[in-house]
Parts: structure tokens; sequence; C-alpha cells
């Protein structure tokens, strides 16, 4: 039972790190950097690239990784620095790896003092003819805030094939917290209409998180909340058959529904338990949910446990009818004993 419960644990984690990478960005072969490990702090490495590997291709990038991986202080000494390497004639590996290091020379606040002149050195990067390059570099500078141009240069990098729709209207779910109130409505029009899937993942996501949410507008969030109603999460495998995975973006989903729906005369955990409630609520969705992380919670705010009677006996009898999934029989073991606690 700890085995499933660290999986979920697991999978939660690898989902949202997948939910929030920057899709396209290939990771770099290890060798080098293996070997390189240890030789000293990324200022060391930096320079050591800088006087030994610049232009050197793999080799190069594996140590501009590895100095990224440390994490190149903020500085106007670095900023520079990097700036003056990707101005130079290096590989477009080489480049991509210092596009990501220039990026994370930004900060709110401007630290280096450079934070224009990073964006303008981003957004040429964009242009570039080598759509690594260009699809790197637009990937950092979405990354970065919001920005009056960027839904423009998002789409585009779209019309020259460098972004898929899940990735373009990803960006656009992943930038709506940090945009205007005004312009915040109009993004959540725009995924809305879209109904792509990956990014109703995003705005579950951010939905859920109270960090997030607080950034986002109360009529966007309920723009938001309409908008996720539309697009409930399925069970895409076979009756009888439970995938985790679907269980993790259910119950994310649900939640943020909940959270988004709060004040309308129910309070969170009233609106997840008539829905977990109803009989025509898939029984693999109830599984999920009450086996997630937002499942002790909810637990916790129900005072009267045996509301959680009908919906134990149904997950019970499905698992029953269908034996042959050990998954299902170890996800209510889990709930069975999480109400008995």
């Amino acid at each position: 039972m700890r085995l499933l419960s660290n999986a979920i644990g697991v999978l939660l984690s690898v989902c949202a790190a997948t939910t929030w990478a920057q899709p396209g960005i290939a990771q770099q072969p290890q060798g080098a950097t293996a070997q390189r490990s240890g030789t000293g702090g990324s200022g060391a490495l930096l320079g050591d690239y800088d006087s030994r590997y610049r232009g050197s291709g793999l080799a190069g990038a594996e140590i501009l990784e590895q100095a990224n991986a440390l994490g190149v202080e903020r500085s106007a000494a670095n900023a520079k620095s990097i700036r003056r390497l990707l101005a130079s004639n290096v590989t477009s590996v080489e480049r991509t790896s210092l596009i990501r290091m220039l990026a994370r020379q930004y900060g709110a606040g401007d630290p280096t003092g450079l934070n224009n002149q990073i964006l303008s050195d981003l957004k040429a990067q964009m242009l570039s003819g080598d759509a690594d390059v260009a699809r790197t570099a637009t990937y950092a500078y979405s990354r970065l805030g919001y920005f009056p141009d960027q839904e423009r240069m998002l789409l585009a990098a779209k019309e020259r094939g460098l972004l898929d729709n899940d990735a373009y209207f990803g960006e656009l779910a992943h930038m709506l917290a940090f945009a205007p109130p005004r312009d915040q409505r109009a993004l959540a029009r725009t995924l809305r209409d879209s109904r792509n899937d990956y990014a109703s993942q995003i705005v579950a996501m951010l939905a859920g998180n109270d960090a997030m949410r607080a950034k986002i507008a109360k009529e966007t969030q309920e723009d938001l909340g309409s908008y996720l109603v539309e697009v409930e999460p399925q069970f895409a495998m076979g009756v009888g058959q439970f995938d985790l995975a679907d269980s993790v973006r259910y119950s994310s989903w649900l939640y943020a529904v909940a959270v988004l729906q709060a004040g309308r005369g129910q309070s969170t955990s009233d609106f997840i338990m008539t829905r977990l409630g109803d009989q025509r609520t898939d029984a693999r969705k109830i599984m999920g949910y009450l086996a997630s992380e937002h499942g002790p919670d909810l637990i916790a705010q129900v005072r009267d446990r045996s509301r959680f009677n009908p919906m134990l006996v149904r997950i019970s009898e499905y698992s029953m009818q269908h034996p042959q999934s050990r998954e299902m029989a170890e996800v209510v073991g889990l709930v069975r004993t999480r109400l008995t606690q």
C-alpha cells in the first residue's frame, strides 16, 4: 500500500514536471559533463568553456549545461560574458545552451541591469533560421513573464512550424497568471475556444495552486471555472482498466474546478463530494480522487465519514467486477485505509 502511495506521489511529480517543462528541448549528452564534475563552480566552467571549448559543439555544450545545472550567478559581469559568447561564432547546440543560460540572468528588479538587453538578445535569437535555436529562444522568452508582444511572437513561431498546437496553447496558459487582468480574460477566452487538452491541464494546475491562483483576477477565475467544466478529463483506457496518469489528471481537474466554483453557495469540499457522489461519475474517478494528494484533505474536511460509504461501496464493487486489475484493488485498499485512519 505504501508503494502505491509513493507511486502516486512520484507520478504527480512527473506529471507536474512534464506539464511545466519546456517541450522540444532535448537532453544534452552526459559524457563530457560526467567527466568534468567536481572541476569547479559554474564560473570556472564558463571560463573553461570560453578559453578551451567554445565552438567545439557537443563537448562545449556539455560544459555549458553543467554550468547551467550548477546555476550561474546573476551579475552584470556574467550577463555580459554570456551575451558576448552568444554573439560569437558557436555551434547550434552551444547556442541553445547559452540562450537558456542568458535567460536565467533575467530577473525581477533587474539584478544585472541588463534585463532589456537580455530580452532583445532572446528576441533576436527567436528569428534565427536554425529551428532548434529559434525554438529554444521562444520558450526562454515566453517563460520570463508577460510581455505585450508575447502572444504575437508565439503565434509567429507557431506559423513557422516551431511550435505545434500543444506547445502554442500551453505557453499561452503558462503566461496567463502573469498578464494584466484585461489580457488575462482575453487569454482565457482564447484557451477556452482552443479546447486544447494540454493547455487545460496547465490551467488546472495553475488554478489548483494557491499562489498562482492569487495572481489571477476574480473575473478571469470565473471564466476559467466555466472553461474547465467543459473539458472534464476521461479515463482513456477500456472499462475495467485503471491508469494512474488519468487518475492524476482527473484529481487535478476536479480540485481546480472546485476552488474556482467556491463561493457559489457550496464549499470546495461540498462541490467535490457532490461530484464524486453522482451515480453518473465513473467509479475510477472516485478511486483516483480519494487516492490522490487531495484525498486526505477532503476526508479531513468532511466530518461525517458515513458520507463516503456509498462511494466506497461503488469502487469496491467495481474493483471486484474487474479482478484482473491489481492497480484498482490496491487503490481501493488505499482509500479504505485513509477512511479508517
